[in-house]
């Protein structure tokens, strides 16, 4: 009996912020790696807590150092949430050092030099993943942002002859079809993260029953994931590199 032959390896970097890093939410990059590592994809995380778009920019001379066959970027949920409250904005531009305000035309702007240095220095296969849902009330401010941030993204996407990865769309989907359009809103200026994080990181709970305290779906606390909401982003990325592998 043939030996099965070893696959061959192809590197993919994820690219982001807190959602990619996984330390704080549910790493989807991990559920990528159990389930394709055996079919050659070797995953590597570069995800930076808090990061937008321009911080993205910044660093990603580690990225192109990888020379990856494929790059995910999903990076706009803190470019999304520094827009929501003044006190948002000050904070992330303190945190951050960002050199102006946080807004859309900002945020198009950096994810255009993402992609096409991106397309310059690497021979990677480039997919931009709207970002999640931020909050779970579908008519609140906050999703009619990400909303209004996607279509930049798919907007990049089709100029640019890349492939856009529709993640909310497919948490909106799940949220309608469990008939939970208008679930509990994202609150930027909430305690609501920092007491969940103590409850994960001291008190030991895991993220599903923070999720189920909180009175999410999807989110641990309106902005970072839970299993489900991790799971979702996972079979969108998987789909697009099986496709494309």
């Amino acid at each position: 009996m043939r030996a099965r032959q070893p696959a061959r390896v192809r590197t993919v970097v994820c690219v982001g912020d807190s959602l990619v890093r996984g330390q704080v939410s549910v790493d989807f990059v991990e559920l990528l790696r159990q389930r394709l590592s055996e079919d050659g994809f070797h995953f590597s995380n570069a995800g930076v807590n808090g990061d937008l778009a321009y911080n993205v920019l910044t660093r990603l001379d580690v990225v192109i150092a990888r020379q990856p066959d494929f790059v995910i970027v999903l990076v706009g949920t803190n470019d999304v949430n520094a827009t929501l409250t003044p006190r948002m904005e000050r904070g992330y531009r303190w945190w951050k050092r960002l050199p102006e305000m946080p807004q859309p035309e900002w945020y198009q702007a950096n994810m255009t030099q993402i992609v096409r240095l991106l397309k310059e220095k690497t021979s990677a296969r480039i997919a931009v993943t709207s970002p999640p849902v931020l909050g779970e009330d579908l008519a609140s401010l906050a999703n009619d942002r990400i909303r209004r941030y996607s279509a930049l993204l798919f907007s990049l996407a089709t100029l640019e002859g890349i492939t856009y990865l529709p993640v909310h769309e497919r948490h909106e989907e799940h949220l309608r079809r469990i008939d939970r359009v208008a679930g509990r809103p994202h609150d930027a200026n909430s305690m609501v993260m920092w007491t969940s994080l103590f409850r994960h990181y001291v008190l030991r709970r895991d993220f599903e029953t923070i999720a189920r305290e909180n009175g999410f779906v999807l989110t641990t606390e309106g902005l970072h994931l839970n299993g489900p909401g991790a799971a979702i982003v996972a079979d969108v990325v998987e789909a697009f590199l099986r496709d494309s592998g």
